[in-house]
C-alpha cells in the first residue's frame, strides 16, 4: 500500500516536470538549474520506487516458496517419523533469516523513497516560489510599461490639441463658424465649443456663434453659462431665428437652478412674443406643470 501511494506521487511529479510551458515562463535563470535538480530527484526516486517494487515481489514469492516449503515440512513430519525436530527448527531459523533480511531491505528503500519524496517537494516548492517571484517582476514591468504608453498617450493629445488649437485660430470666420455647426451636428460639443469661440474672435455673425455656445452650455447642463451666453446672443440680435428656442432654454435653465419665477417669465414672454412657434407649445405644456 505504502509502495502504491508512492508510486502516485511519483507520476504526478513527472506531470509537473513533463509539462507544456507556459507562453509567460520567465527568461532561463537559475531556475534551470532547480529544475534540473527536480528531474534528477524523480528520476532517482523511480529507481527507488522499482527496487521496492521488486523488493515486494520477491518478498511475495518468497512467502509462497516458503508456505509451501513448511506444507511439505509439515506433510513429511506426518508421512515420516524420521524427521527431527532439530531438523524443523533449521528450517524454520533460515526462513526467518531471510525474511529478516528482505524486511530491512523492504524498509530501507522505502525510507529513501520517504527522503527523496521531501527533498522532491522542496525542491518543488523552490521551483514555484522562483517562477512567484519572476512573475511577479514580469506583471511590475508590464505595469511601467503600460503607464509609459499611457504617457507617450497623453503627451501625443497633447501635441494634438495643440497643432488643433493652432490649426482652429488660423480659421477664417466663415470656416471657424461652419467647423462649428458641423461638430455641434455630430454632438461633438467640446470641438464645436472650440470653433464657434474662434467665430466669435473672428467678429463672425456673433450672436448666431454665442446662440450655438449657450446650446452647449445648456447641453453639457452648465444653466448659469448658457443664461448668460443667451441673453448676449439676445442682445446682440433679437431678430434671429433661433429666438424662441433661446427663450425656451432660457426658462428651462432657471428652471433646472430652482428659479420658478424668471423660468415663468420666459416662458410667457415666448408664448405672448412667437404663438405661432411651435417652441409656444412646449412652453404653455410647462407653464401648467409650474402652476
Amino acid at each position: 500500500m505504502r509502495a502504491r501511494i508512492a508510486l502516485y506521487i511519483v507520476a504526478f511529479a513527472f506531470a509537473f516536470i513533463h509539462a507544456e510551458p507556459s507562453v509567460f515562463a520567465p527568461p532561463k535563470n537559475s531556475q534551470d538549474d532547480t529544475l534540473k535538480n527536480v528531474q534528477k530527484q524523480v528520476f532517482e526516486l523511480s529507481v527507488t520506487l522499482k527496487k521496492v517494487k521488486e523488493t515486494q515481489d520477491g518478498m511475495q514469492s518468497l512467502f509462497d516458496a516458503q508456505n509451501k516449503k513448511i506444507q511439505d515440512i509439515y506433510i513429511k513430519n506426518q508421512q515420516s517419523p524420521f524427521v527431527t525436530q532439530e531438523y524443523m527448527e533449521q528450517n524454520f531459523k533460515d526462513l526467518n533469516k531471510t525474511l529478516i533480511t528482505n524486511f530491512r531491505t523492504y524498509d530501507e528503500n522505502l525510507e529513501n523513497l520517504k527522503q527523496g519524496l521531501e527533498s522532491l517537494g522542496k525542491l518543488i516548492e523552490t521551483l514555484n516560489q522562483s517562477y512567484k517571484n519572476d512573475i511577479g517582476i514580469l506583471s511590475e514591468r508590464l505595469d511601467a510599461l503600460k503607464q509609459e504608453q499611457e504617457e507617450i498617450g497623453m503627451k501625443f493629445e497633447n501635441k494634438q490639441t495643440k497643432e488643433e488649437d493652432k490649426s482652429i485660430k488660423s480659421l477664417s470666420g466663415a470656416d471657424a463658424h461652419n467647423g462649428g455647426l458641423s461638430f455641434f451636428k455630430k454632438g461633438e460639443l467640446d470641438k464645436a465649443k472650440q470653433y464657434f469661440e474662434q467665430a466669435v474672435q473672428n467678429n463672425y455673425k456673433p450672436a448666431t456663434s454665442i446662440y450655438y455656445l449657450g446650446e452647449i452650455a445648456y447641453r453639457q447642463k452648465r444653466y448659469n453659462d448658457a443664461i448668460m451666453l443667451y441673453k448676449d446672443s439676445a442682445t446682440r440680435y433679437d431678430k434671429a431665428s433661433y429666438i424662441p428656442n433661446l427663450l425656451l432654454h432660457t426658462a428651462f435653465s432657471f428652471q433646472q437652478l430652482d428659479d420658478t419665477d424668471n423660468a415663468k417669465n420666459f416662458l410667457r414672454t415666448l408664448v405672448d412674443s412667437y404663438p405661432e412657434a411651435k417652441e409656444a407649445k412646449e412652453a404653455k405644456e410647462a407653464l401648467v406643470k409650474l402652476k
